[in-house]
């Protein structure tokens, strides 16, 4: 399935989190390190791996979930927050994910993106305690610090004073994912942060170490399930502060 060329809503990106508002319209099959958090006014079809689905206005799909989203333009809010935040096992069905996002039926809600994230997480609940590996901590401390450079994993290893294969293996462990797909998820943020600055999509490449723009549209996409141009120039961006 193709997604449609363009998303004009407005998303805000947080630390630790992206909000988009706006009209929802179908993605490619995708998976995102982040937990998503769907929020329709209409029914929307959530897909899973299996290709079974169901239709529903609220669902939690976990992160590095394979899932796809069918709608058409449907009125929706879609978090994107980081695993360590939330308690949300990664995996299951549609079913699963529309039955976790039973937590959001109140439909109170804070007037400020800002404070509506935080109320979601707080509803989820903040994250196991096994993502505060001090040694993970410290290696993603240490990507942080390199960023937007080159990555190499055995330079993080030796930081941290691991082998290379003993930090792959405590890293996927306690995040869900291995480092190098972490990493791309910390470029995309950086790239997310240049273009509601105002950049153009060569620029947020550059600045998040992307080879080129082609290569953060790849990785966008099979991120989020649709390209960067489809957001970029019809979104509003904006950071919080």
């Amino acid at each position: 399935m193709t997604s449609p060329r363009s998303w004009p809503g407005e998303i805000v990106l947080g630390p630790g989190w992206l909000h988009y508002a706006g009209p929802v319209l179908s993605t490619d099959r995708h998976a995102h390190h982040a937990v998503q958090i769907v929020q329709a006014e209409a029914p929307i079809v959530f897909v899973g791996d299996d290709h079974d689905s169901v239709s529903a206005t609220a669902a939690i799909i976990g992160a590095n979930t394979p899932h796809e989203l069918r709608a058409s333009g449907n009125q929706a809010e879609l978090t994107y927050v980081e695993p360590r935040l939330v308690r949300t096992p990664a995996g299951g069905g549609p079913a699963d994910w529309v039955h976790r996002a039973s937590v959001l039926l109140d439909p109170t809600r804070p007037n400020s993106v800002e404070a509506h994230v935080s109320d979601l997480v707080s509803r989820i609940g903040v994250g196991s305690f096994k993502h505060q590996d001090t040694i993970v901590l410290a290696a993603t401390a240490e990507v942080r610090r390199l960023l937007p450079g080159a990555i190499r994993l055995a330079e993080i290893a030796s930081a941290v004073g691991l082998s290379p294969s003993r930090l792959t293996h405590r890293f996927t462990s306690a995040q869900g994912i291995p480092l190098s797909r972490w990493v791309l998820w910390e470029r995309l943020q950086l790239a997310a942060k240049s273009l509601a600055e105002g950049g153009d999509l060569t620029t947020a490449a550059h600045r998040a170490g992307f080879t080129d723009s082609s290569h953060l549209h790849r990785t966008f996409r099979s991120m989020f399930g649709v390209a960067p141009s489809d957001v970029s120039g019809a979104v509003h961006w904006s950071v919080a502060t």
